[in-house]
């Protein structure tokens, strides 16, 4: 499952997700069901097949279409415009004769060495810093000695 329909699923279960097991599920499911009954009330007032969102797409291509005009041609049309070679067009870069013989492969892969990650990797905003005990001011925070941004303490 891609990690952002799972990030989005699990935002939409947020308080059921504090539940017991049983109760998330059930509470999942009459969400679900919920869900299901809405859209099934909407589309009950739908008057075509498509949706309103596609109906009103489609009626902007139908407007657009609408500035062309179409020429019938005969069957031997067809036959005329492709029965001479058609050869392609060289770049700059590229010579028509050693274009032909090259065969461009793509890199080698290989798997790096070791077990493979289980964790996925957190964005930003998920990160929980731990609080640390300061060296210099002996505060708690996210900083250390290092870091601190207190004035020094004559003594």
């Amino acid at each position: 499952m891609a990690n952002g329909i799972a990030e989005s699923f699990n935002s939409w279960i947020a308080i059921e997700r504090l539940m017991p097991v049983y109760c998330m599920l059930d509470q999942t499911r009459i969400k679900q069901m919920e869900m299901a009954g809405k859209r099934r009330e909407e589309a009950e007032r739908w008057t075509t097949e498509l949706t309103p969102k596609m109906e009103e797409r489609l009626k902007v291509q139908m407007e657009k279409s609408r500035r062309f005009s179409v020429h019938y041609s005969s069957p031997g049309v067809y036959e005329k415009s492709y029965s001479f070679p058609i050869h392609p067009i060289t770049n700059v870069d590229m010579s028509s004769t050693d274009s032909a013989s090259e065969c461009i492969l793509p890199p080698l892969a290989k798997r790096p060495p070791g077990r493979p990650r289980v964790k996925r990797f957190k964005s930003v905003g998920e990160v929980e810093k731990k609080l640390i005990c300061c060296g210099h001011c002996g505060k708690m925070g996210t900083h250390n000695k290092l870091s601190c941004t207190e004035p020094l303490v004559q003594q």
